[in-house]
């Protein structure tokens, strides 16, 4: 079992890593071809607009699912799991269906909320991108359950490749288009991606689910499905205005501010993506499986052993992303129309994003954790909370650091709930032991003994050589100081590393 998990797990973190690097190449192409400017503002707050309600719905209806399909599966067997998740297709396509409709509608209502201050001329133009855009909403929450039943059923390298494929498209169309459409090609561009994306995971995942009326289109069970989704589509929406209010704070702050934060919130989700993704998508159908067999033993194993192996990897990324912001930042978006300007502004928030890191990695498999015992009611009240602050403190920073300060407004807030939901999960469902993670305050050690030892050496500079050996300079100290302290999960996997090179041989 051990075997399984650790081999999905290196799957989807490949697969992750090769889906992040080609979406970061897509954003190098959109920043290189179209810079950061008042027209990519407005993109961006329409893209916003889009990618949050796709995430609030299908969070939320993902989340659900998944413990209900597999308990449908394990009860009743493969055909009534196929009933159960074609019948919510169609529901989930009719409600997309809907939901476009309205976003065309109220768009001007909706641009005009978030940017009040652009000219008459910018708001059509946004207007016009939210509405092309929208269009990709059906294709999009379809795609997203096929990727949720393909990893029910431990599909995971095929739900992991779309993403890929969608960028792919992406990129491709921009840059067939970009010389005779400019940014409209990038805004078309958007929709079509999903489009693909949608048959691609159709075509695999055929024989777990399907798009048809034969089985009607009410499903007896969505009941409980809305029950348990729509607190976390609440919790969703709530972080969903959060963004709204840190791009409001943003277009007041100065032009490209929306852009620039835009592309650094690409480079940290980039990191916490290929980190957190992973371990979090495995981790919820084996905590799921774990939970339906009330073995809350394996649940604490897999949640102690998970959180302890990503906070290990996040440390040297984090030192790397803070102290060499600028560096990253020049490297990947300094050319074509990215200025000097929009450079110094997304490095500056990609600086303190470097603090979001471990908190967000951990929310996500605590998060998941809940939702996989079908209680979705406290990770919402606990956002909400966690939203209030954020905003407030996003205002409060802002007053003093600009953009900065809205990311370490969020980076405060996200810090403070991690804590709260590690704590409520242990209190409320399984007790996870926190007192007894010693090897915590050895990683706490190794950090600020690692941070001295840097800070000291003048390593950094803008060029890709002197990234890359601060980079290997972190990495090699923080490795070597792991073993100093014989910190235990690093001991393991070197064992298991040199335990496979002596069977290989």
């Amino acid at each position: 079992m051990k075997k399984t998990i650790l081999k999905a797990t290196v799957l989807m973190f490949v697969l992750s890593l090769a889906g992040k690097l080609i979406g970061f190449l897509r954003s190098v192409i959109i920043a290189s071809s179209f810079g950061a400017n008042n027209v990519t503002d407005a993109y961006y707050l329409a893209y916003g607009v889009n990618a949050n309600i796709l995430y609030a719905i299908t969070m939320s209806v993902s989340v659900a699912f998944l413990p209900m399909y597999i308990k449908k599966k394990e009860e009743k067997g493969a055909e009534e799991s196929y009933r159960f998740s074609t019948r919510v297709v169609m529901e989930l396509g009719i409600v997309a269906l809907l939901l476009t409709g309205i976003i065309m509608v109220i768009a001007p209502l909706l641009v005009k909320i978030m940017a009040s201050s652009y000219s008459q001329e910018e708001m059509a133009t946004t207007v016009l991108f939210l509405r092309i855009m929208s269009v990709g909403i059906v294709f999009s929450l379809m795609a997203n359950l096929f990727q949720t039943v393909l990893n029910a059923e431990k599909v995971y390298g095929y739900a992991a490749f779309s993403s890929i494929v969608n960028s792919l498209v992406l990129i491709g169309v921009v840059l067939l288009f970009q010389g005779k459409m400019g940014i409209m090609s990038l805004v078309i561009a958007t929709p079509f991606s999903y489009l693909i994306q949608f048959l691609f995971l159709k075509l695999r995942s055929r024989s777990y689910t399907g798009i048809s009326i034969k089985y009607g289109i009410w499903e007896p069970g969505v009941r409980s499905l809305v029950n348990q989704a729509f607190p976390v589509l609440i919790s969703n929406t709530t972080i969903e205005i959060n963004q709204l209010v840190d791009r409001m704070l943003l277009v007041s702050i100065e032009e490209g501010a929306v852009t620039a934060l835009s592309y650094s919130g690409v480079l940290f989700q980039f990191a916490a993506s290929v980190i957190s993704i992973p371990f979090s998508t495995v981790s919820f159908t084996e905590l799921s499986l774990a939970f339906t067999q009330k073995d809350r033993e394996k649940v604490r194993n897999i949640i102690n052993k998970t959180i302890g192996l990503m906070i290990t990897i996040c440390i040297p990324v984090v030192f790397v992303m803070f102290m060499n912001a600028e560096s990253i930042v020049n490297i990947v978006y300094g050319r074509g129309q990215f200025s000097e300007q929009a450079v110094l502004q997304t490095a500056c928030g990609l600086a303190f994003y470097a603090f979001c890191l471990i908190p967000e990695c951990i929310k996500q498999i605590i998060t998941k954790a809940f939702y996989s015992v079908e209680e979705t009611r406290m990770p919402m009240v606990l956002g909400i909370l966690e939203v209030i602050v954020n905003i407030i403190s996003s205002i409060f920073f802002s007053h003093y650091y600009g953009i900065a300060g809205v990311v370490i407004g969020t980076a405060f807030a996200s810090t403070l709930f991690c804590i709260v939901l590690v704590l409520t999960f242990s209190w409320k469902k399984v007790n996870l032991g926190m007192r007894e993670q010693k090897y915590l305050l050895k990683l706490a050690a190794v950090s600020g003994i690692l941070f001295l030892v840097i800070s000291r050496c003048s390593l950094q500079d803008n060029s890709l050589f002197g990234l890359c050996i601060f980079s290997i300079s972190v990495f090699g100290g923080y490795a070597v100081l792991l073993l100093v302290f014989r910190d235990t999960l690093f001991m393991g996997i070197i064992k298991d590393i040199l335990k496979k090179l002596r069977i290989g041989r």
